[in-house]
């Protein structure tokens, strides 16, 4: 079903629950989250859109229509923190070998120094590479000189490193 006969559809059902709630004399369709109440025009002027559940980002599909306003709103903080969160699950998924396909960015700690980086998994064969033109490029031959170092002297075992996913997600807990 197209967006527009969606969205269509989506008001008819709300319209009659309204109908079915209170007396109304129009048409006319309740946004669930602000209470305002919206007429058929809604639909053409895009005052209507379709809220996803989860966020469309993560795989959500169309739940109902929402006001511009409100659904402006509910992306900007529930839907981005949701994403942002399935973002860190898909890093941290990639980096234990449950995901065999993956691509995201981060930092890299490894022999001193941290740098940008992009994260990668192929058929899940990982790899870690700097982009160009984001580090330092002081810091990115430091790294590389360490790399190459240990290449020359093979002395791999018992090296450490951090991978830290760009991702932010903080749990609030309530004090």
């Amino acid at each position: 079903m197209k967006k527009n006969e969606l969205k269509r559809e989506y008001f008819k059902k709300g319209a009659a629950a309204l109908r079915n709630l209170v007396v109304i004399d129009r048409e006319c369709y309740c946004c669930p989250i602000c209470n305002r109440l919206y007429l058929p025009e809604a639909l053409d002027t895009g005052e209507l859109t379709l809220e996803h559940a989860p966020p469309k980002q993560v795989g959500g599909r169309p739940l109902a229509l929402t006001c511009k306003d409100c659904n402006s709103v509910a992306g900007y903080s529930v839907d981005s923190a949701v994403v942002q969160r399935q973002r860190q699950l898909d890093f941290a998924r990639a980096l234990t070998g449950q995901k065999t396909d993956f691509k995201g960015r981060g930092t890299f700690s490894f022999g001193g120094e941290t740098l940008n980086v992009n994260f990668e998994v192929d058929k899940g064969t990982p790899s870690v590479k700097p982009p160009k033109g984001i580090n330092d490029p002081k810091k990115l031959k430091n790294y590389q000189d360490h790399m190459m170092h240990l290449h020359q002297t093979g002395t791999w075992d018992g090296q450490q490193f951090t991978i830290t996913p760009s991702a932010k997600f903080h749990i609030m807990t309530a004090s």
